[in-house]
């Protein structure tokens, strides 16, 4: 649910509401990087921030964790 919320202020222009969801999502386990780098265009407005490169980071390396 935290990811629709982000995508949903992402649309309406709050880049730190969407960025707080997305951190949000990817505490909670959202750790699909490629949906948030290339398959939602809701979230374009936020791939050339900085604070989008971390959590893209950090849900990457939770990915790998994850799958050993």
């Amino acid at each position: 649910m935290s990811w629709f919320t982000a995508s949903a202020f992402a649309r309406a222009g709050d880049k730190e509401a969407a960025l707080d969801w997305m951190e949000n999502a990817v505490n909670r386990g959202f750790l699909n990087g490629a949906v948030l780098t290339d398959h939602d265009p809701f979230l374009a407005n936020l791939r050339g921030e900085e604070r989008f490169a971390a959590l893209i980071e950090k849900a990457r390396k939770g990915a790998e964790a994850a799958h050993g």
